[in-house]
């Protein structure tokens, strides 16, 4: 084909940043999880500091 890669300017998605939880909301959070069993889970995920990624 006589047109190169420099004919097809690759479009840029502007990066977002994530949603971040005030303190007050993560603590309402964990109050609405039933017992300390069943919060352990979404504490050491909140603590370990992971996210689910969204799908590209």
């Amino acid at each position: 084909m006589p047109w190169g890669k420099a004919c097809f300017p690759s479009v840029r998605r502007p990066d977002k940043l994530p949603v971040v939880p005030s303190v007050e909301e993560v603590e309402r959070f964990f109050e609405k999880v039933g017992t300390l069993k069943h919060r352990a889970v979404p504490m050491l995920c909140y603590g370990a500091g992971l996210r689910i990624s969204p799908k590209r």
